[in-house]
Parts: structure tokens; C-alpha cells; sequence
């Protein structure tokens, strides 16, 4: 498997797919990727669940519909995404924006086997996601509801670390405004066709 490389991940824990693997849990970065794996954990205590996760590869989302396991996919809007990462770690915006999609591109071509999860989902309602994918693969999953809570006690660590903070990408112009027009229309395409495919809250 092919693991895709992050400047500024520093020492995060990152964890692939293997055989005692219970659910995969991949997006682009910046899309709730480390609130929906804390929060899935938060919510299954006492039990240990094996996440693969944090790889922000399409491989390990084709490895883990190859074994018919869990997989679900965050989505977040294309511009948003790579705006965000580039606010993080100055990673290149066009080369963020091929990336997007490429990785989406492969979720497409798998789609009928992942649990499609937009950014609004995740971040507002990840109960129902965590619902959708008891009633897609027929695991017993626990879930609650994603309230203030729940937010407060996941993200008093994560400003710093994986949470998509707003406050970040207010202290600079759109830096979306320098993408390829062209590429980013056909992103966004890609984008509401996956979206098409979340059920439940406002995509």
C-alpha cells in the first residue's frame, strides 16, 4: 500500500489498515479526519476499536472495500479543503487541489462500498453517519449526539492539532481565489456527485 506523505504531520499517530482492523476512516486532510476517529472512539469506551485512518490515501479506501469492511469517506468542499491545509503547513494549492482530486476520483470508482460523510455530517451529526454505517455493514457501533458537550470534551486538544478551526483561515485572504479556475469547477463536480451519495443531514 502506498502511504501518502504530509508535511506537517509531525509525530501524529497514523495507523493502516491490518488484519485486526474494525472500520476505515479516510478524507483529504483537513476534512474532520481526527475529530471523526476520536469521536467514534470516544463513543465505543470501554471497547478498543481498530481504526485505520490519517493515511489520506485512496489506497487504503480500495484496501478496506477489498475486504469488505467499514469505510467511510469525508468529504469536504474542494476550495475549503485545500484553503485549509495550505493555512496549516503552506502545503502548494494547485498540487493540494490535483491531489483532492485524484483521491476522490478513486472513492467514485468504490462508492457503492464507503459511507460517504460530508464535512457538515461529520462535524454536526456524526451519530447519523455512525448509524448509517451500523445499517450499511451491520455493525453494532455505538453513537450519541454531537452536541456541545461532545465538542468541548473532543476538541479542547485538537485547535492545535487536527480540528479544522475557522479562526485559522480568517487570518488570511482566500487563497482559494489563485486556483485554476477549470480544475476547481470540475472538482466541485466531482465533489457534489459524492455528496449526492451522503445521506441524512445538509450536504
Amino acid at each position: 500500500m502506498t502511504v501518502q506523505k504530509w508535511r506537517g504531520s509531525g509525530q501524529r499517530f497514523r495507523s493502516l489498515l491490518a488484519d485486526g482492523t474494525d472500520i476505515v476512516i479516510e478524507g483529504f486532510p483537513r476534512s474532520a479526519n481526527s475529530w471523526t476517529v476520536r469521536v467514534l472512539r470516544y463513543w465505543q469506551r470501554p471497547r478498543v476499536v481498530q481504526i485505520a485512518h490519517h493515511q489520506h490515501s485512496e489506497a487504503q479506501v480500495l484496501a478496506g472495500v477489498a475486504r469488505a469492511l467499514p469505510v467511510v469517506v469525508l468529504l469536504r468542499d474542494p476550495g475549503d479543503a485545500v484553503e485549509s491545509l495550505h493555512e496549516l503547513d503552506g502545503t502548494d494549492l494547485d498540487w493540494g487541489l490535483r491531489r483532492w482530486t485524484s483521491f476522490y476520483r478513486a472513492v467514485e470508482g468504490v462508492v457503492d462500498g464507503v459511507v460517504i460523510a460530508t464535512f457538515p455530517q461529520a462535524t454536526k451529526d456524526f451519530g447519523s453517519v455512525v448509524e448509517r454505517v451500523n445499517a450499511r455493514f451491520g455493525t453494532d457501533f455505538a453513537f450519541g449526539p454531537t452536541d456541545e458537550a461532545l465538542f468541548a470534551r473532543i476538541t479542547s486538544r485538537m485547535y492545535d492539532t487536527g480540528y479544522p478551526h475557522t479562526a485559522r483561515r480568517q487570518r488570511s485572504a482566500d487563497p482559494t481565489l489563485a486556483l485554476d479556475p477549470d480544475q476547481l469547477a470540475e472538482a466541485r463536480s466531482l465533489y457534489r456527485r459524492l455528496a449526492d451519495r451522503a445521506e441524512g443531514t445538509a450536504t
